[in-house]
């Protein structure tokens, strides 16, 4: 009986907990109008729908003025306007495509970002409540709220503002990734076939919507079905068929590449509108490369050192000032590029952040906890991903987001204080609260530095609150 309250009083918190975080997506998504939503003007929120109106054509190529223009952000093959952004949102798009006419702005992103957020939130909430079941189902109820909270209180609340398609993208990879850890999970708990095939096509959908959680989500997927093997719990002959369905899979993405551009993987300095236009930028992604190993420990550091320089705008790293300041020591981040400003996941999101390094740990010390092992530390692989690349901006955090988001549910879980769990909690409720504020304070104050967004954003009630009025530089 007590179990049952406990369940019916969990059910009832969550709930409550995802009905706020609903209504705190439409308020911000539509910017405070709820009912009269209007659809953007700029093509680049019409991207993937001009995409989709190609795919049903048999073609790739797609008006410039979906990608801000020929010196914008189309990759130039042979005249023709590329988008370097993946084909799943557009798939997504195609079912309603008979019913509209041949004009491409035709359905607003917003149904679409709606649709990845739902998906979100279900698969986290998955998540949280599968990882709780493999480590033995005992966690105290408050922890799961908060956990629960995060879901809506992270970096993914940055991409909800801007229906541009860079947003959108990394949305749908992270939803989509996170989706196949679910049924990772499932498989994991229930070994039935149907979970690790149904992972493998979220896979398949999360690298055609961001190469980053694409790689991450497929390096779980190879880890877990290796381990079940080794640990016998899988066939030599399932082993070998699951690990062909994985990387024909896997090797779909260098096909369509070819297929596409006509190269394996499309060449950023001879083909980038934005780059060609711009001889500067084009010296120095040669002089500095725009995908290196070297460049992993200095982003790494940036990312996720603590840096609390204009710490009440949520901004450590400016364009032109990409200085890692780590005690007396001072770096130049000469590698990455000078175009938008960022902040350390650290110190933006620090519940996150501190339990998933407590979390990672864990996981080294307790190998025993082997399918949680072999499905949470290679999404890892993302983050390397992401600190080899030249870029580095505000919603790039996002794509940190699935590997710790994943090994936050492990640390909450094993960190207990049984003699001062007040005290506990109220540490966890300090890092809550930090975290719950700066997602809604880098939200905002982003787009006052950075005016790339839709006009409308400025009107939006929040914008004007003493909370977040900062001088727009």
């Amino acid at each position: 009986m007590r179990n049952k309250l406990r369940c019916d009083r969990e059910s009832i918190t969550g709930f409550f907990i995802h009905t706020l975080g609903f209504a705190f997506f439409i308020e911000l998504a539509t910017r405070g109008k709820w009912f009269e939503l209007t659809n953007p003007d700029d093509g680049r929120a019409h991207f993937f729908t001009a995409q989709a109106f190609s795919l049903i054509n048999g073609r790739f190529n797609v008006d410039p003025f979906f990608l801000a223009g020929w010196n914008g952000e189309c990759f130039n093959y042979s005249g023709k306007c590329l988008g370097y952004f993946g084909i799943t949102p557009s798939l997504l798009r195609i079912p309603l495509i008979p019913f509209l006419d041949s004009n491409q702005m035709g359905i607003n992103p917003f149904w679409y970002v709606l649709f990845a957020w739902l998906v979100y939130v279900s698969a986290s909430n998955g998540i949280i409540n599968q990882t709780i079941m493999l480590l033995g189902g005992k966690i105290s109820n408050y922890k799961i709220v908060f956990l629960k909270i995060t879901i809506h209180a992270g970096p993914v609340l940055f991409l909800l503002v801007n229906p541009y398609v860079y947003y959108e993208a990394i949305l749908w990879g992270v939803s989509l990734g996170l989706a196949t850890v679910y049924f990772l999970l499932k498989f994991s708990s229930a070994l039935q076939v149907k979970y690790i095939y149904i992972a493998v096509f979220f896979s398949l959908l999360t690298l055609h919507a961001r190469i980053v959680e694409g790689i991450g989500v497929f390096a779980a997927t190879f880890a877990l079905i290796a381990h079940h093997f080794i640990s016998k719990k899988i066939s030599k002959n399932f082993f070998l068929q699951l690990v062909l369905l994985t990387g024909t899979a896997l090797a779909s993405l260098p096909a369509l590449n070819l297929i596409r551009f006509g190269e394996i993987q499309p060449t950023i300095g001879a083909h980038h509108g934005g780059v060609l236009a711009d001889p500067y930028r084009l010296t120095f992604y040669n002089s500095v490369g725009v995908f290196r190993i070297t460049r992993i420990p200095k982003l790494l550091a940036a990312y996720f050192f603590p840096n609390f320089e204009n710490w009440n705008e949520g901004f450590a790293f400016e364009p032109n000032r990409y200085n890692l300041k780590i005690l007396f020591l001072e770096t130049p981040l000469y590698s990455v590029e000078q175009t938008e400003y960022f902040s350390p996941f650290s110190s933006s999101f620090p519940f996150t952040f501190v339990l998933g390094v407590f979390g990672i740990i864990y996981l080294f010390q307790a190998l025993r906890f082997g399918n949680i092992f072999w499905i949470f530390l290679p999404t890892s692989v993302s983050i390397l991903l992401m600190s080899a690349n030249i870029g580095a901006t505000q919603r790039y955090l996002a794509d940190l987001w699935i590997p710790l988001f994943l090994f936050s549910i492990i640390g909450i879980c094993i960190l207990n204080a049984p003699k001062k769990p007040k005290l506990l909690a109220f540490l966890f409720s300090v890092l809550l609260s930090i975290q719950f504020y700066q997602s809604i304070n880098l939200t905002f104050n982003y787009w006052k530095f950075w005016g790339d967004i839709p006009s409308d954003f400025y009107q939006h009630p929040w914008y004007l609150l003493e909370l977040f009025r900062i001088d727009r530089r």
